[in-house]
């Protein structure tokens, strides 16, 4: 306990930050984790990971900050958690934005119009070698 002395003593409690309530609705203040928290965490530890050391490494990153993201409750919790929320408001808004601009399916068309170009172009590469074989 720890008093304070004015005109009159007052007892305050000493309480942890998890202690306190809190209205905060993505829950970084406590150590309570959503699924959109642990898997935004998951997918940062993993992109992280792939960038820096590659797949294999990625993977376990990714297992790694969702492990901390829900079994923490200290500093390290806590940074993987506000990760998670910052990383699941990225989805949010790239998914507004393709829903707005079609880049999916914009995307999806013009990949397959590059694999058509190419198998177009093997096929011609081919018919050119069997022609150049029946002619030796």
């Amino acid at each position: 306990m720890c008093t304070v002395k004015n005109q009159e003593t007052v007892q305050i409690p000493q309480t942890s930050g998890s202690d306190i309530p809190s209205n905060n609705t993505n829950n970084t203040s406590n150590h309570r984790t959503s699924k959109r928290q642990v898997g935004g965490a998951a997918v940062a530890g993993g992109i992280v990971g792939l960038a820096l050391a590659g797949p294999v490494i990625g993977m376990a990153a990714a297992g790694g900050a969702a492990l901390i993201a829900s079994k923490n409750k200290g500093d390290a919790g806590k940074a993987a958690r506000v990760t998670g929320d910052a990383m699941g408001d990225l989805g949010s808004s790239i998914k507004k934005f393709d829903k707005k601009h079609n880049i999916k399916e914009k995307t999806s068309k013009g990949i397959v119009k590059g694999c058509n170009w190419i198998s177009s172009r093997l096929q011609r590469n081919d018919k050119q070698q069997i022609m150049n074989l029946q002619n030796t």
